[in-house]
């Protein structure tokens, strides 16, 4: 997947603006799907119950549910996500809890 200028700008903006997560999509063209021209941001509550994940599915809000299959056919035509976490802060948020 490669980010135009534009839509690297804008991630990178928008990762930076605070200590919260951020989440979106990268808006392509369909004769170019690997390459991200935009970012457009999901409105989210942020609660540690807001998405649900089980080995069929993955539900956000209660309301919208994504099933396996489903999520692998919008992989193959080209829908992916990203997020803003990085590695050392799910590890930190562990230790803190004392599990590693």
């Amino acid at each position: 997947m490669r980010l135009t200028a534009y839509a690297r700008a804008k991630l990178l903006t928008l990762r930076d603006l605070g200590e919260t997560e951020v989440g979106g999509f990268g808006v392509s063209r369909q004769g170019d799907l690997l390459l991200v021209e935009d970012v457009q941001l999901v409105q989210q509550a942020c609660t540690s119950a807001t998405v649900k994940f089980d080995d069929q599915s993955v539900t956000w809000q209660d309301q919208y549910r994504l099933t396996v299959p489903q999520l692998e056919l919008l992989r193959q035509t080209g829908i992916q996500s990203f997020g803003s976490c990085s590695f050392d802060e799910p590890v930190a948020d562990l230790q803190k809890l004392g599990i590693l």
